[in-house]
């Protein structure tokens, strides 16, 4: 569900919906750019395959792959676009937005994959999931001031091709640059491309 709340307390409910399928749907993560007033809320399904009537629009990066999802609503709650994004497998979960860059052009979405065919768009680390059994990777993707993506990649050791690690991107915040912080979880202590730290 989707709510909007008063600031000042009176007469807080200004609007609130129900956004889902026939399956099991969980938000994960919601931001607001400051410039159009635009809500972002992105999360995942269980059963992907069930959100296909959610998503059958134009503009969409995706109507039929995927169990992440990313929706995009107005201030009054009516819904402007929405896309899934993901693999085939339907096996990856968005745990987070942010929108920064400058003019607020950029949405920069994080989360993790437990399979290969992520779309992936200028990859500026690490284009390669580790394909072993058990194996899950963190990504990144960016989508512009269109709604299109931008840049998409997986976050991975690299150096661990032949170790089964679970990691995954857990948070992001953008700055006004277009810069993307990312916070996330890994079985390993080793193995991430550590760089000036």
């Amino acid at each position: 569900f989707i709510v909007k709340l008063r600031a000042d307390g009176a007469a807080p409910l200004l609007w609130a919906t129900y956004y889902g399928g026939g399956g099991q749907e969980y938000a994960s993560g919601i931001a607001i750019d400051t410039i159009t007033s635009a809500i972002y809320i992105v999360g995942y399904a269980v059963g992907g395959g069930r959100m296909d009537s959610l998503f059958v629009q134009p503009g969409a990066h995706n109507d039929t792959i995927g169990s992440g999802f990313i929706l995009k609503f107005n201030t009054q709650g009516v819904r402007q676009w929405a896309t899934r994004f993901g693999t085939p497998a339907n096996t990856e979960r968005i745990n987070g937005i942010s929108i920064g860059g400058s003019g607020n052009q950029y949405k920069c979405i994080v989360g993790n994959v437990q399979a290969v065919g992520l779309p992936i768009v200028n990859p500026v680390v690490d284009s390669i999931f580790n394909p072993l059994p058990g194996r899950q990777d963190g990504f990144v993707a960016v989508f512009d001031g269109a709604d299109a993506l931008y840049r998409s990649h997986y976050w991975g050791d690299q150096a661990f091709m032949t170790t089964v690690n679970v990691m995954g991107c857990n948070a992001v915040v953008m700055d006004t640059l277009g810069n993307y912080f990312v916070t996330g979880t890994s079985e390993l202590n080793s193995g991430l491309p550590v760089f000036t730290a």
